[in-house]
C-alpha cells in the first residue's frame, strides 16, 4: 500500500485528510496533539523533529498541512512559512517522480487588509503568502518531476474556526452551533467589515476530495493551484455550490 504523510493531522482538516484516505494509504501522521491515530506525535516546528521526519520517511502523498495563528510575527512565521517550508523542501528533494504534495495554503494570500483587521490575521496571511511563493519559485524550476498542489480554501467550517468566532464576537442570540460561521459571515456581509462576504463556509471534507480528483489525472499534467470557496446563496438560491479555481500546466 502506498504511503501518505500528513502534517497537523490531529484535527480540522488535517483529520479530515485522515479519514478520508485512511482505508485508501498506509497513513504517516503528526501532531502535537496525540490522538489514537497519530503515528508519529511531535512539534513540526522542532527542527529535529522536522529533520527526522524527513530522513525516516519517502511518501508517496505529503498533505503538508500543519500551520495556524500565532500571536507573535516570529512564532507565525516559524510555523507557517519556516516548518511548512522545510517540509516541502525537504521531500520535493527526494520523493519519488510523480508522486504528489499538496500544500494548505489561505485564500487570505489574496488579501491585503482591511479597517481592524488583527495584527494576528496579518501575520497568518503573510506568512502563508510567503510559503506559497517560496513553493511557486521551486514548483517552476522543474527541476523534479514531482506534483507540487496548493489548496487555496476560503473560510473553511471546522470546530477551531467556529469557536474562534464566537469567542472573538460573543454572538449568542439563540442560532444553533453548527450556524456560527454562516451567521458571522451574513453579519459582516451588511456592514461590509470583511472580505469573507463571497464564500459561505468551505466543508474540510471537501479538500481531501478535492485531492483524490488530482491524482487521478494523468502524470504529464500538474494542477498548481485549486482556489475553492463557495458560491454565495443569493447567487445560487438552494444549497450552496463548491467553486472551484483552477491554475494547471503541462509538462512536456
Amino acid at each position: 500500500m502506498k504511503k501518505m504523510l500528513i502534517t497537523g493531522a490531529s484535527s480540522g482538516i488535517g483529520a479530515a485528510f485522515v479519514d478520508h484516505y485512511k482505508d485508501k494509504f498506509e497513513l504517516i501522521t503528526t501532531a502535537r496533539t496525540e490522538k489514537e491515530w497519530i503515528t508519529d506525535p511531535g512539534d513540526i516546528t522542532d527542527k529535529e523533529f522536522r529533520a527526522e521526519l524527513i530522513k525516516k520517511y519517502n511518501p508517496h502523498v505529503v498533505i503538508n498541512n500543519a500551520g495556524g495563528f500565532r500571536e507573535s510575527f516570529d512564532e507565525t512565521y516559524h510555523l507557517n512559512t519556516v516548518s511548512a517550508g522545510e517540509i516541502f523542501e525537504g521531500f520535493y528533494d527526494k520523493m519519488l517522480p510523480y508522486t504528489h504534495i499538496f500544500n494548505v495554503i489561505s485564500y487570505g494570500i489574496r488579501m491585503y487588509g482591511w479597517q481592524d483587521m488583527s495584527r494576528e490575521r496579518s501575520y497568518y496571511y503573510s506568512s502563508k503568502k510567503a510559503l506559497y511563493e517560496f513553493v511557486n519559485n521551486v514548483n517552476m524550476s522543474k527541476h523534479r518531476p514531482v506534483h507540487v498542489c496548493n489548496l487555496i480554501p476560503g473560510v473553511v467550517k471546522t470546530d477551531a474556526v467556529d469557536a474562534d468566532i464566537l469567542r472573538k464576537t460573543q454572538i449568542n442570540k439563540g442560532i444553533v452551533e453548527e450556524n456560527t460561521l454562516e451567521y458571522y459571515l451574513k453579519e459582516n456581509y451588511h456592514k461590509g467589515r470583511t472580505p469573507f462576504h463571497a464564500f459561505f463556509p468551505i466543508a474540510k471534507e471537501d479538500l481531501p476530495i478535492i485531492s483524490e480528483f488530482i491524482m487521478t489525472l494523468p502524470d504529464y499534467i500538474n494542477i498548481d493551484d485549486i482556489v475553492i470557496g463557495m458560491f454565495n446563496k443569493q447567487t445560487f438560491p438552494g444549497k450552496p455550490t463548491t467553486q472551484w479555481g483552477v491554475y494547471a500546466n503541462r509538462w512536456f
